[in-house]
């Protein structure tokens, strides 16, 4: 039990990081496009998903590879993680089942907004299949720079669901999915330099495995955060967003420059998560700050 409570196991192997990075980022969408707090059963089902669903792919990848605090601690404490993904899955069924208002305001969900969340759906499934042995034997490169693609902008997608359009999917805006779609892509290729050793070990194909990390960095970083910025720009002269929007998001984009040119003193797989993901934390509470003032 020593282990368990350990600040790093509960704070960022249990994924309690992530859980609650996208439960904040779930309250700064709402407040800014549908101007309101979101739903506490909302907020619920983000935390517990998000935080089911990190586990799930980490379970899967430490049955397989031990190189890493992480995975060792995944191996030390599997029983408890596999009871708490079964409690998990049951305390979400129940919230569901018991809350008759979701199943009204379902009712109302135009057939567009069912495609989404059936694509959003899919696209959860499939991102588990970059580490599937069944598709190892391919060994044709555009196949593998596809797969590459498909894996960071599978879950920047299911991210920008999850924190943009589930919480007020009676609200619609644009740009502003785009622009966090294309924030938390950003941070999804950055992630994907720590675990280059163990990708590579497990044969799973990541744009840093595929392109190489000096082409993610020199190249495509500085690409998407120029897009990051178009789209940030967009938001203030099209879609009216305050200024403040555009400082922090500015501001966010200049820190993903910044770790991108630093990633060589990042070395734990914590650091990491602290650094990278840590800009989930700082975008959406000062969104939150900002809308409150």
């Amino acid at each position: 039990m020593k282990k368990l409570i350990d600040w790093k196991g509960i704070v960022f192997w249990s994924n309690q990081f992530y859980a609650i990075a996208a439960v904040l980022l779930t309250i700064e969408s709402s407040l800014q496009i549908a101007h309101s707090f979101p739903r506490w059963l909302i907020l619920a089902l983000v935390y517990l998903l998000t935080l089911w669903y990190y586990t799930q792919a980490y379970l899967l990848e430490a049955s397989s590879i031990h190189c890493t605090e992480r995975f060792n601690w995944y191996q030390k404490h599997k029983s408890y993680i596999k009871f708490r993904q079964v409690f998990l899955i049951g305390v979400l069924v129940y919230l569901l089942l018991n809350n008759f208002s979701v199943k009204d305001e379902l009712k109302n969900v135009s057939n567009s907004k069912w495609l989404v969340v059936f694509i959003t759906g899919i696209m959860a499934l499939l991102y588990y299949l970059p580490s599937s042995k069944l598709l190892s034997f391919n060994k044709n490169n555009l196949y593998n720079q596809i797969q590459a693609w498909f894996k960071s902008i599978s879950i920047a997608w299911i991210w920008m669901f999850a924190t943009s359009i589930f919480p007020i999917i009676a609200n619609t805006s644009v740009l502003y999915y785009c622009q966090n779609f294309i924030f938390i892509l950003l941070l999804a290729i950055l992630f994907d330099i720590k675990d280059q050793e163990a990708d590579a070990l497990l044969k799973r194909n990541t744009l840093v495995t595929v392109y190489g990390i000096q082409f993610v960095l020199r190249f495509l970083v500085p690409i998407l955060t120029l897009l990051n910025f178009s789209l940030i720009t967009l938001l203030f002269f099209v879609a009216k967003f305050p200024m403040y929007y555009v400082l922090i998001q500015s501001l966010t984009g200049i820190l993903i420059l910044s770790i991108s040119g630093n990633m060589k003193g990042i070395n734990k797989v914590h650091q990491h998560i602290l650094y990278i993901d840590g800009l989930l934390f700082i975008k959406a509470i000062l969104g939150i700050l900002f809308v409150k003032l």
